[in-house]
């Protein structure tokens, strides 16, 4: 079982804010001719790297390094931001939902959508009390 959504927030490499929020996930497989899948998820936890989700439909399979779009609205603002899936892990107690973690790509979205997305995640992370360190006294 991959154990990476379960480390503490201490020692993540990026500190994540905890969040319950829905969204929708653009899957597609590195096999091209499969059609993208649109899956609705619960986003779980945040950083400015990633995130944590959970789908809604617990059923089926996710593989790792696929190409995915989180679709969400947070703070009367919709983000769609691209990334990859870089990790599945099974539900913790079955049928529960299936754990995704999306590291997000922003380069590739504009510098005005970055930008306000750092705003908000690090707001989030402060107003929960997640404090980002300097990558030396981690």
């Amino acid at each position: 079982m991959n154990t990476a959504h379960t480390t503490s927030p201490a020692s993540r490499k990026h500190p994540r804010a905890t969040i319950e929020e829905p969204g929708v996930i653009t899957v597609r497989e590195w096999n091209r001719r499969a059609p993208a899948r649109r899956l609705q998820v619960t986003i779980r936890s945040i950083s400015h790297e990633g995130v944590g989700l959970a789908l809604a439909d617990g059923r089926g399979t996710l593989d790792r390094r696929a190409n995915a779009t989180l679709d969400f609205k947070v703070g009367g603002r919709r983000f769609e931001i691209p990334g990859s899936i870089v990790w599945v892990a099974g539900p913790s107690a079955p049928p529960g939902p299936l754990d995704v973690g999306v590291r997000f790509v922003l380069a590739a979205v504009t510098s005005e959508t970055r930008e306000a997305y750092a705003r908000w995640v690090l707001g989030l992370l402060d107003r929960q009390g997640v404090r980002m360190q300097p990558p030396d006294q981690r």
